[in-house]
C-alpha cells in the first residue's frame, strides 16, 4: 500500500474507533470527513509519523527514522519500537506514557487510552493484539500473549495471559469478567451493515475460537436459565453463541462496555 493511501486508510480507521457495533446504529463516516477529523488529533499525528518512519526504513533514508522517533517521544511522549507492526487506524486517544516495544503486533483500530505498556517482562516474546481492542488507561500487556479481537482491557490491568475475542478483562493479573460476542464482531461488521466499502482489512490474523457468552449482561445480571458451562466442542447453545463466534437468531448480543 502506498504511503498516501495508507494515511487516508488510517484516518478512516481512527474515525471508526468512535463507534462500536452495528446494533448501535451509528453512521459510518465518509472518508473525506474522517480525514479532516483525524488531522486535528494528536494520535493521528503519531500514527502518521510511524508511517513515515516505516517508509524511511524501506527507502533507506539515513537518520530519518531516528529523527521521527525522537519527534514522537519529545512532542507526544510516546515510544514505538522499530520492529513494531501497527495495523490500520490505530488510535492513540492519549499519547502520553505509551511504550510499545520489540516486535509487538497491533491490529487494526486498536484504541490506546494512555499510559500503556505493550512489551515483555522476561524477554520471552511480545504481544499480538488483534483488531478493535480497547486498552484502558494504565493497562499493561506483557509477554507472548494474544489479545482476541474486540477485547476490552480495564484501567490499570496487567495482562500476562491470552484473552479470547470479545473478552472484558480487569485486575492484576487481568481476569476475564465476561465475553461480549458483539464486540468480537468488530467494526468491520458496522461498515458492512451500513453498506460501506471501507478500506478496513485487518492487520493481525483473527482468532475466533473460544468466544463464548457467559450470559452476563452489562448491568451484571444473569438471565434465568442461562448456562455458564461450554460443551465439549466449545459451543454454548444456551446462549446461542458458538465457538466460531456466530450468534444464532434467537440470541441477543450483549450491550457490553464501550
Amino acid at each position: 500500500m502506498g504511503l498516501i493511501k495508507q494515511l487516508v486508510t488510517d484516518a478512516y480507521g481512527v474515525a471508526l474507533t468512535r463507534y462500536s457495533t452495528p446494533s448501535e446504529g451509528a453512521p459510518v463516516p465518509k472518508a473525506k470527513d474522517a480525514l479532516v477529523a483525524a488531522m486535528v488529533q494528536d494520535g493521528y499525528a503519531v500514527l502518521a509519523a510511524s508511517r513515515f518512519r516505516e517508509a524511511a526504513r524501506r527507502w533507506h533514508v539515513p537518520g530519518a527514522n531516528r529523527v521521527l522517533r525522537l519527534f514522537q517521544t519529545v512532542f507526544y511522549g510516546i515510544e514505538i519500537g522499530n520492529q513494531v507492526e501497527l495495523g490500520e487506524g490505530v488510535n492513540f486517544a492519549h499519547t502520553l506514557g505509551i511504550v510499545i516495544g520489540g516486535d509487538a503486533k497491533i491490529g487494526a483500530r486498536v484504541k490506546f487510552l494512555g499510559n500503556n505498556t505493550v512489551g515483555t517482562a522476561k524477554d520471552n516474546g511480545y504481544p499480538i493484539i488483534e483488531d478493535d481492542v480497547v486498552i484502558g488507561c494504565g493497562a499493561r500487556i506483557l509477554g507472548p500473549v494474544r489479545i482476541g479481537r474486540g477485547a476490552i482491557i480495564g484501567a490499570n490491568a496487567v495482562v500476562v495471559t491470552d484473552l479470547p475475542p470479545g473478552a472484558v478483562a480487569a485486575g492484576i493479573p487481568a481476569k476475564v469478567l465476561k465475553i461480549v460476542p458483539s464486540k468480537a464482531a468488530g467494526v468491520d461488521a458496522l461498515a458492512q451493515a451500513n453498506g460501506e466499502h471501507a478500506p478496513l482489512g485487518g492487520h493481525v490474523a483473527r482468532a475466533s475460537n473460544g468466544a463464548i457468552d457467559d450470559g452476563t449482561h452489562a448491568n451484571g445480571s444473569t438471565p434465568k436459565g442461562s448456562s455458564h458451562a461450554a460443551s465439549a466442542n466449545g459451543a454454548n447453545g444456551a446462549n446461542g453463541v458458538h465457538a466460531n463466534g456466530a450468534v444464532t437468531p434467537s440470541s441477543k448480543p450483549d450491550a457490553g462496555a464501550s
